[in-house]
């Protein structure tokens, strides 16, 4: 038998269990489908979906729903209404009932339908009665506003004027009926926001105070050269140059203590003279990381509005500069350098000199490119070389490594041997900080690469170039073989060429070199062979006008 019907809601909503039953062995607790529901959305406590029972009107909903929330428009509420099927017309399946609300906040009973959307509109977001102060007053904001507030009574709620706020004019912005705004002004006495003539306010009116400082031009001066952190930095009456080193980290190391340069706005426009300059002395009490006392020091320098300071680099301080020996010296690691003019020959000397096992003539020297245009150019004549030799990473590992730390290196092709012997004062380069120099192991080998048909590696006899060519099978069917050139062990590029058109002059492999052989595209030799057809057919009709003109 049924023993006892509960309706969860009082669980729920009102927290009773004055219908809750005791389970006994072997009951059976029946939840049915649910009956209609209706969706309360908008200003209500517990926005939600609801069933209803048979009978419940729109109040009861809302009181499930826990009311209204004091943003409620509290005047209506709005019925999304599904249309029984015998009641729906074409083109009329849902309806909108609005409902009105008493004061108190209730409903008239209209019943609700399964389906409906009961919507709670919200209040106005317009604020009445109120006045805003807004700038360089001590408390800004809004104000309620009553009749015969005037603008002297809004200031003095606002804390009165900031002292260096603008009392020449203060903006009152005035809302008309078509919401348009006129714009009002205003002139008061002193900080305290007192008027020369009463001002009345209206309804949201906007009063805006100003400052001076927003008026007056950034005033900055500029140092920079050899400080830790140079820079603009806003100019203070009385500024000096002390003060300014002092804001920009103090002097770097390398600064130059006897004297300073300032550039300064002329006293007379002129437009051919944008600046002028005066030097100004320094001494060590600029070195604040020394803690020098400033008393009995140089005389400092007040500074003007938009003056430029340049520390002045020292001519005669130098960084530690090093280079490293690699490979096969005696004592291989990182020198420095002692000179400034100090030369290869004399670092090598100090590293011990070569091992019996050094080639000297594949002697790898390396220095740091200056710019990224200069790197991004020896990059890409480094590609297109290897590109143009056909040159792969495994047969030509090494070459391809060399050609990979072209991103921060670039070769100088050098005879090592004439440098040590100090025969070649042009190979004996000057070396600069971050120079390397890779000394290998003799190598007896020759590469043979590019456009030939059996590429390889061949021991070196210290023939001539068409040794080594015929050597690798020959020239292949798109080698251009008079423009085979050699890249000799120490990087310097060595091409064939010719005396008087006739006598050909090939360079001679030394050990370790590579030998290239350039590849022509079929375009390019088709064009070739056309340009030789013309240039015959020309010669030729040459030699016709000139056999007729001696006739």
């Amino acid at each position: 038998e049924i023993v006892s019907t509960l309706d969860v809601y009082d669980y729920l909503l009102r927290g009773s269990s004055a219908n809750d039953v005791r389970l006994q062995q072997g009951d059976v607790v029946f939840v049915p489908v649910h009956g209609p529901r209706v969706r309360v959305d908008g200003q209500v406590i517990r926005p939600a979906t609801y069933e209803a029972k048979p009978g419940e009107a729109i109040g009861d909903i809302l009181s499930a729903a826990g009311g209204l929330r004091a943003t409620a428009a509290g005047r209506r509420v709005v019925v999304e209404r599904i249309l029984p099927v015998a009641d729906r017309a074409m083109g009329r399946d849902r309806i909108v009932i609005d409902v009105p609300l008493s004061p108190d906040g209730s409903a008239p009973r209209i019943d609700v339908a399964d389906g409906d959307v009961v919507r709670v509109p919200g209040a106005s977001d317009r604020v009445r009665s109120r006045v805003l102060v807004e700038g360089h007053v001590w408390s800004e904001g809004p104000q309620g506003y009553s009749e015969g507030l005037t603008l002297a009574d809004a200031l003095e709620r606002a804390g009165g004027l900031q002292p260096d706020a603008y009392t020449g004019t203060v903006h009152i912005s005035r809302l008309l009926p078509d919401s348009t705004r006129v714009q009002l002004r205003a002139m008061v006495r002193d900080t305290t926001g007192a008027t020369f003539e009463p001002f009345a306010l209206a309804e949201d009116d906007i009063i805006t105070v100003y400052s001076r400082t927003q008026f007056r031009p950034e005033l900055f001066v500029a140092i920079g050269g050899a400080v830790q952190d140079g820079g603009r930095f806003p100019w203070r009456d009385g500024m000096t140059l002390r003060d300014l080193v002092l804001m920009a980290g103090g002097l770097a190391e390398h600064a130059y203590l006897a004297e300073a340069e300032i550039a300064r706005v002329p006293a007379t426009r002129d437009l051919r003279i944008t600046a002028t300059t005066l030097r100004v002395a320094l001494d060590s009490s600029y070195r604040f990381d020394l803690a020098a006392d400033s008393r009995g020091a140089a005389g400092d320098v007040e500074l003007e509005p938009y003056d430029n300071v340049l520390i002045l680099r020292d001519p005669d301080w130098r960084e530690p500069r090093s280079v490293q020996l690699l490979g096969e010296v005696r004592f291989p690691g990182r020198y420095t350098l002692l000179q400034r003019d100090e030369r290869l020959s004399s670092v090598v000397r100090r590293a011990g000199g070569l091992t019996p096992q050094a080639d000297a003539n594949g002697a790898y020297f390396a220095r740091l490119v200056d710019t990224t245009l200069t790197r991004d150019l020896a990059l890409t004549e480094a590609m297109r070389q290897r590109d143009r030799a056909g040159w792969t990473d495994a047969d030509s590992g090494q070459d391809a490594r060399r050609i990979d730390r072209v991103r921060d290196r670039i070769r100088v092709g050098i005879d090592f041997r004439e440098a040590l012997r100090g025969r070649s004062r042009s190979d004996d380069l000057v070396l600069v900080n971050g120079d390397s120099i890779h000394l290998p192991p003799f190598r007896q080998t020759v590469s043979v690469r590019g456009a030939v048909n059996a590429p390889t590696a061949l021991a070196h006899t210290g023939r001539r170039l068409d040794h080594y060519i015929n050597a690798a099978g020959g020239p292949a069917e798109l080698a251009r073989a008079r423009r085979a050139y050699v890249i000799q062990p120490n990087g310097k590029i060595e091409a064939r060429r010719h005396l008087l058109w006739v006598i050909r002059l090939d360079p001679k492999p030394l050990a370790g070199a590579a030998v290239v052989v350039p590849e022509r595209s079929e375009v390019t030799s088709g064009a070739s062979t056309l340009a030789t057809v013309a240039m015959v057919t020309q010669m030729l009709a040459s030699l016709a006008a000139i056999v007729v003109l001696s006739r």
